[in-house]
């Protein structure tokens, strides 16, 4: 088994060109004869760096990012897609001027105060639920989240090992508490 980090949009070209024999990527996956199975349901949690007005909340409604500064990654990374809507739902502004190429830069950039973030929630676990410089919020009135799923070619002889596998880490994965 070999594991490789990728932007997600190069994914499913590479994918269906052979490169990869399974994806592990947010869905939807748009692309000619690929077969995907849902692993986990993803929330998307908005951070701030902990001297942020929003920081001294206990709980944050989409409502209260009116007027606030949001950061988001780059176009080109799927995290980056759904922001726009979040935003003018929001009332927010996306601050298109600085663009993270990762989540550790836009965690660098709302620790420096330019202000705030959609992150994943896995990343959000591991990475800064312990990090004193930020602060994380689900959205308390919005459902916010992104689904990840594992994708291959549907004409691969191994569907079914690949579907087995797909069992076993959405059984995995409820078991450490991801929804499915």
């Amino acid at each position: 088994l070999y594991m490789r980090e990728e932007l997600p949009k190069d994914l499913p070209r590479a994918l269906e060109e052979g490169v990869h024999d399974i994806i592990i990527t947010p869905l939807p996956v748009r692309a000619a004869e690929i077969e995907t199975v849902t692993l986990f349901r993803e929330p998307l949690m908005f951070t701030v760096g902990a001297d942020h007005p929003l920081a001294q909340r206990k709980t944050l409604q989409l409502a209260d990012l009116k007027d606030q500064e949001v950061l988001a990654l780059g176009p080109g990374h799927v995290l980056h897609d759904p922001i726009p809507a979040l935003c003018k739902d929001a009332g927010a502004r996306l601050k298109l001027e600085f663009e993270g190429t990762s989540l550790d830069m836009l965690r660098e950039m709302i620790v420096m105060g330019f202000g705030g973030a959609f992150m994943p929630g896995l990343y959000v676990r591991r990475e800064l639920e312990s990090d004193p410089s930020v602060k994380c919020f689900e959205i308390k009135d919005r459902n916010v989240f992104s689904m990840i799923g594992m994708a291959w070619r549907s004409t691969s002889a191994r569907g079914p090992t690949y579907m087995k596998l797909a069992e076993f880490l959405k059984g995995t994965l409820a078991g450490h508490g991801s929804k499915t």
